[in-house]
């Protein structure tokens, strides 16, 4: 890990919200991080093989587009199943959105990732940014108890090369993500 990387990961832990799950030890192996050209990337582990979670050429553009296809900009609360390396919020910052993102990361290898790209203290310290993470997703109700009825349901966006990586816990995210708006707790 480089000296950047560690820097950010430590800034970004310390910077950890309290309205967030508990980080826990990963195994970093799980994942591996490239840079080839002007972008990193990630890839994960599944079944003896590395896939890509991200576009290798312009993980940014490929999040823009993920926001125009399902008119996201609209929504002031998205939860995102499969955040990566979270070019998605790049895109949302250079769109100049503000809300809040709900993360449900299925692999806690990849939110250590995440941390180590770069400096999302601006996210975490204004609750921009809540990240849960599989395969229980710890916090969904207290978040979602902190949203209604303050929005609209959420815009739900989800990365498919996350289930094909992680299919159980991606389906639970799904699963709770949905039933999270359609049936709150009291």
């Amino acid at each position: 890990m480089s000296t950047a990387a560690q820097d950010f990961l430590a800034a970004n832990i310390a910077a950890w919200p309290s309205h967030c799950p508990p980080l826990t030890r990963v195994d970093r192996g799980r994942v591996l991080i490239e840079r080839q050209g002007a972008w990193q990337s990630l890839s994960a582990n599944s079944d003896g093989h590395w896939v890509t979670l991200h576009s290798r050429r312009d993980p940014i553009r490929e999040a823009e587009n993920t926001l125009d296809e399902h008119c996201a900009l609209e929504s002031r609360v998205l939860f995102v199943i499969g955040l990566g390396l979270g070019y998605l919020l790049d895109a949302l910052e250079r769109r100049g959105w503000s809300g809040r993102v709900v993360a449900f990361e299925p692999d806690p290898a990849v939110v250590d990732a995440l941390l180590q790209r770069r400096d999302w203290r601006p996210w975490l310290e204004s609750g921009g940014l809540t990240i849960l993470f599989g395969p229980q997703y710890t916090g969904l109700s207290a978040v979602v108890r902190a949203l209604i009825p303050k929005t609209r349901p959420p815009i739900i966006l989800q990365k498919l090369v996350a289930a094909r990586v992680s299919t159980d816990t991606t389906h639970a995210a799904v699963r709770l993500s949905t039933a999270s708006f359609l049936c709150p707790a009291a």
